[in-house]
């Protein structure tokens, strides 16, 4: 790629006003329907750390690198931050978990990139729910972090040490609207226990 077609995928690049790219819409954004060119393309941008390569096909565009969240919520669609991460974010728990943990319709995994480890919790399509965009990112409100947590916390898949959580945060009358959506009677018993409300 010569310097002058470097400045012009740069320049379209920034006409996209993203950030976030997928080997796809490099394509689309590059002109490149040739496969081999694209890939080509994209090789020459990551030597000259135009591009950042994320995983395996995904790619960041920009000087800074992207805030945690935004890469989590990127690299596995859908996504949203919740569990341990957003209510250590919220202040309702006080470790600082090192895994940044999201919710996904996807198969559970865990991906490991730019010194993080992204994990993602498989959850059914009809609990993918409650949470909101902020900061170009997807998280989970107070009250449905903790629901996510407790739900996986009574299928045994999570630990919640909620009797050491800040609950001042969390909005009560939120909470036992959200906990009444959940139709598993193994939830209901764990949050009927541990739930300070």
């Amino acid at each position: 790629m010569e310097s002058i077609t470097l400045s012009k995928a740069i320049s379209a690049l920034k006409s996209t006003q993203a950030n976030f790219f997928t080997i796809a819409t490099l394509g689309a954004v590059l002109g490149h329907t040739n496969q081999n060119s694209l890939y080509k393309a994209i090789q020459r941008l990551e030597k000259s750390k135009i591009i950042t390569r994320l995983d395996s096909g995904k790619y960041y565009y920009g000087h800074d690198l992207p805030m945690d969240f935004s890469v989590a919520n990127f690299l596995l669609q859908p996504s949203y931050i919740s569990l341990e991460t957003a209510l250590n974010l919220y202040g309702i728990l006080s470790q600082f978990p090192f895994l940044i943990t999201s919710i996904s319709t996807a198969k559970s995994k865990i991906i490991k990139n730019i010194d993080r480890e992204f994990e993602y919790i498989h959850i059914s399509k009809n609990l993918y729910w409650g949470f909101v965009k902020t900061n170009g990112y997807l998280i989970a409100t107070p009250e449905k972090a903790v629901i996510d947590n407790f739900y996986l916390a009574s299928k045994g898949l999570r630990s919640a040490s909620a009797d050491e959580w800040d609950w001042e945060i969390v909005n009560k009358k939120r909470l036992l609207e959200y906990a009444k959506m959940i139709n598993y009677p193994p939830f209901t018993s764990y949050f009927s226990k541990h739930a300070q409300i």
